[in-house]
């Protein structure tokens, strides 16, 4: 009798990226730990770089249809759309103090369609920022969503940012 714990190919690879993946992550993004030693917030910066993207994702819950009966909520979709293109604008810029106001409307203005892609983009900005306690508290937020559409990437940079608690 054999003590398989993984039955298949597929178990061994779920195990695989649920427990072990994040310290992979961790191993690419900050070679040594004698680096972190000489720069103690580089990892912040190559973190942000790795997540980072100009184009945000469709949100998983979006449907415009919704708002095409009610002028208000189009005109409010439409000025919150301005706002999240603007933070990101401001991030690919560098100017990641400027990105924090209009990502902070956007986030808090719409509850589902742009929202969604503004908290990524806020806590993305309190990373860089190394506002590291406040980056760490929104990546948790968006990990325990499930329909958010940066749900997996959120928890890879929350279970990165725990592991680097000690090194801060």
């Amino acid at each position: 009798m054999s003590d398989k714990v993984f039955t298949d190919s597929h178990s061994l690879a779920k195990f695989i990226v649920l427990y072990y993946l994040p310290f992979i992550v961790t191993l690419l993004l900050v070679p040594g730990t004698s680096s972190l030693a000489q720069q103690p917030t580089a990892w912040t910066e190559k973190l942000f770089t790795a997540y980072f993207q100009a184009t945000p994702r469709k949100a998983m819950d979006a449907n415009p249809s919704a708002f095409a009966s009610n002028p208000k909520e189009l005109a409010k979709l439409k000025r919150d759309s301005v706002l999240l293109y603007k933070g990101i604008a401001l991030l690919a810029e560098n100017e990641t103090g400027k990105a924090l106001i209009p990502l902070r409307k956007a986030a808090a203005g719409m509850e589902h369609v742009v929202s969604n892609n503004a908290e990524w983009y806020l806590a993305l900005c309190y990373l860089r920022l190394k506002q590291l306690d406040q980056a760490e508290y929104r990546f948790h937020l968006i990990a325990e969503k499930e329909v958010h559409p940066f749900q997996d990437d959120a928890e890879m940079v929350y279970q990165y940012l725990l592991g680097m608690r000690g090194r801060r």
